[in-house]
């Protein structure tokens, strides 16, 4: 009897034992990488650090073992996760579907958009692209890069060349154009191709019988292939025109008669502040954002955080916000968006609201 009961206690300790190993080897198993895989509540970046403790060498790994499957896994999962690594749940992507699949079968009621014109387009190369619309109180102008400048005056159901049947600015494009708010017949046009390479700019040209007859002002580009980015009157006074071009940035204080050179460069853009005049924005390719208080004498250059590669840019104001300016910038090599950059007090500084290398 005694020992029947020494052999049985043996034998317990042995499944105790192995019990004891069991779970040991069970814990350790759900703590490696594989497991945390299918763990949603383990963040992105735990699994990741324990996948680099669990294969060190990572180069003596075979193929289709180790880092390649776990970095398929990571590259899909890293891009869906939530601040600090957190995975959403399995139901995210079925409620997301759901969702759109109902945005798409009943759309959210509102303005709706439909196609106004013109139908009779131009055969010549680069006539379909538009590169401005403006609207004033004699009509619609829509400046073309080889096609010249159009003109609506029933709201889009129609189009003629503005100035009549003589279509004399064809062969020099048009980007952009504004017109006299004292006189509605008076406009001012860049010539040339802004956005692209279709034609090139030979100047600022004036006309004062809404473009029957036009005529050139004080400022003609040189030659070369160069171009007219954008023109814009001085909010409170419209003898006062600034031109943004790839030569630099040009003033006029007599209506187009004269201009000045105010900026060095291929000033892409610019903001005029409504509420002081004197205070402008301007846009370098491949520099950056400038700023003057006094008219455009003096510039001081205003760092955009995280924008090393900038190529083109663009700015834009709030009209309900005078202060608030926005960036956009562009990779100068890829021209693909770099991110969109936001000022709250009048261009003095900008912070990113919306990056590319951040998703």
């Amino acid at each position: 009897m005694h020992r029947q009961n020494y052999f049985l206690g043996i034998v317990f300790s042995v499944i105790l034992c192995l019990n004891l190993l069991g779970i040991g080897a069970f814990a350790q198993e759900n703590n490696t990488w594989q497991s945390q895989l299918q763990d949603v509540d383990i963040s992105t970046e735990v699994v990741r650090q324990n996948f680099g403790l669990s294969w060190p060498e990572l180069d003596a790994v075979p193929r289709s073992n180790g880092k390649k499957p776990f970095e398929r896994w990571a590259w899909w999962t890293e891009r869906r996760a939530k601040p600090y690594g957190t995975r959403p749940p399995a139901t995210a992507w079925w409620n997301a579907s759901r969702e759109l699949k109902s945005a798409l079968l009943y759309p959210p009621t509102g303005p709706s958009w439909s196609y106004i014109g013109n139908e009779n387009i131009p055969v010549y190369g680069g006539a379909g692209r538009v590169n401005n619309v403006v609207s004033f109180d004699g009509g619609w102008l829509a400046c073309s890069p080889s096609g010249g400048l159009w003109i609506s005056e029933d709201e889009g159901e129609s189009w003629d060349p503005a100035g009549g049947e003589v279509d004399e600015l064809s062969a020099v494009g048009t980007t952009d154009i504004i017109v006299d708010p004292e006189d509605s017949n008076h406009w001012f046009l860049a010539t040339g191709d802004g956005d692209g390479a279709t034609t090139y700019s030979i100047g600022l040209l004036e006309t004062f019988d809404s473009g029957v007859n036009w005529s050139e002002t004080g400022l003609a580009m040189p030659e070369g292939n160069q171009k007219i980015f954008k023109i814009a009157f001085q909010p409170d006074s419209p003898n006062v025109i600034y031109v943004c071009s790839s030569t630099g940035l040009y003033r006029s204080q007599d209506a187009g008669v004269s201009f000045d050179f105010l900026k060095a460069g291929i000033v892409r853009d610019m903001v005029i502040h409504s509420d002081s005049t004197n205070i402008l924005n301007i846009v370098l390719e491949n520099v950056g954002v400038y700023r003057s208080l006094d008219s455009g004498l003096t510039w001081t250059n205003v760092p955009l955080p995280q924008s090393a590669g900038l190529g083109r840019m663009e700015l834009a104001s709030s009209a309900s916000h005078p202060n608030r300016i926005y960036a956009y910038g562009a990779n100068y090599f890829t021209q693909s968006t770099m991110g969109v950059w936001r000022s709250d007090d009048g261009g003095a500084s900008f912070y990113p609201t919306m990056l590319r290398s951040e998703g």
